[in-house]
C-alpha cells in the first residue's frame, strides 16, 4: 500500500527519520547538517512540531462523526485508511465513552480511571469507558477513509480529505484518492484513484524532470512528470 511520506513507526506514531544530528558521523557523511534537517517529510504527527522543512500533511477528517475538525495522521491501517488525531484539544470532562483519544497532557486527570491502562502517559492512545474530571487533556482518535470530497463540511462520519495541488497553483487544489512517499493520486469519473502525480512536498510547480526519461516518450514529450503539492502543516 506504501506509506503515506518517507517515515517511520515508533511505538506509538508514525515519525520522521532521525534528524542528521542524531545520525553517526559516517552514516551522515557530512558536517554541514544540523539536528534540524530531517530526511524527506513526516507523515504522522501533530501540527504542532511542522516547520518549512519539516512539514506534516494536513488532513480534514469527521471522526466518529463527532464533528468535521483539522487532523493529523497518527498510522496508515491500509490503501486509503488512516488513523487520525483531531488537533482541537478535548478536556477531560468532555470525553465521550466509546471513543478513542490521545492524551496530550495528564494534568490532574487519572486516566486509567475512564479506561486508559495503568502504563499510559502523554502520547498513548487509549478507549474511554466514561468522561473524566480534572484539567487533563486529550485529542479524539478513529480509524478514517479518504473520501472524494473537498468541503470539510461535508465529510460524513470517519471520513476525511487531504488535498493537493496539481497545477503548480497551492489554491486550486483536489482531494487525494491515494497517497505513498513517491505518488499521490487523483479521483477519477469512478470515484477512485485515477492520475498519477510525484508527491511534492515543499515547493508549488507543475512538472520536474525524470532522471533518465527520453522527452520523446515520457509525459507528453516533455520527459517531465506531474507533480502534486501535497497540503501540509508549517510553521
Amino acid at each position: 500500500m506504501g506509506r503515506p511520506l518517507k517515515i517511520k513507526k515508533s511505538t506509538t506514531i508514525d515519525i520522521g527519520f532521525n534528524n542528521f544530528g542524531n545520525l553517526t558521523a559516517s552514516s551522515v557523511g557530512s558536517t554541514s547538517f544540523t539536528s534540524s534537517q530531517f530526511v524527506g517529510v513526516v507523515g504522522g504527527a501533530n501540527a504542532s512540531i511542522a516547520t518549512a522543512t519539516f512539514p506534516v500533511v494536513a488532513c480534514n477528517a469527521n471522526i466518529n462523526g463527532l464533528g468535521n475538525t483539522a487532523s493529523y495522521i497518527i498510522r496508515q491501517k491500509g490503501a486509503t485508511k488512516y488513523l487520525v488525531g483531531s488537533t482541537d484539544t478535548t478536556t477531560a470532562a468532555n470525553i465521550v465513552a466509546g471513543s478513542s483519544y490521545l492524551i496530550v497532557t495528564a494534568g490532574t486527570t487519572t486516566f486509567t480511571s475512564i479506561g486508559a491502562p495503568a502504563t499510559a502517559t502523554v502520547g498513548d492512545i487509549f478507549t474511554a469507558n466514561q468522561a473524566g474530571t480534572g484539567t487533563g487533556t486529550v485529542n479524539l482518535v478513529g480509524q478514517c477513509l479518504l473520501a472524494n470530497e473537498a468541503n470539510i463540511a461535508n465529510l460524513t462520519a470517519n471520513t476525511m480529505h487531504i488535498l493537493f495541488s496539481f497545477d503548480g497553483d497551492e489554491a486550486n487544489t483536489a482531494p487525494v484518492a491515494r497517497l505513498d512517499n513517491r505518488f499521490v493520486f487523483n479521483y477519477n469519473a469512478s470515484n477512485t484513484a485515477n492520475t498519477m502525480f510525484s508527491s511534492n512536498f515543499f515547493t508549488t510547480g507543475n512538472t520536474m524532470p525524470k532522471s533518465g526519461a527520453e522527452a520523446d516518450t515520457f509525459s507528453n514529450s516533455t520527459g517531465n512528470i506531474l507533480t502534486g503539492l501535497i497540503t501540509n502543516y508549517q510553521s
